[in-house]
């Protein structure tokens, strides 16, 4: 095998790597930011403020 050849590899083999690791950073962040804005940003205070009152 040529230094050629193996170069291409290398670069070709860092290259999917680095998109794998994208990727799967931006779908770790998505979800994150999607489980976040889903949360109740009051932590459900309200809900325990009327249960209370009732």
């Amino acid at each position: 095998m040529g230094k050629d050849f193996k170069k291409t590899l290398i670069t070709i083999l860092l290259i999917a790597a680095i998109g794998i690791g994208l990727w799967c950073g931006l779908k770790w962040f998505g979800e994150t930011a999607s489980n976040n804005a889903s949360d109740d940003p009051t932590g459900g205070y309200e809900q325990r403020v009327e249960d209370e009152a009732e």
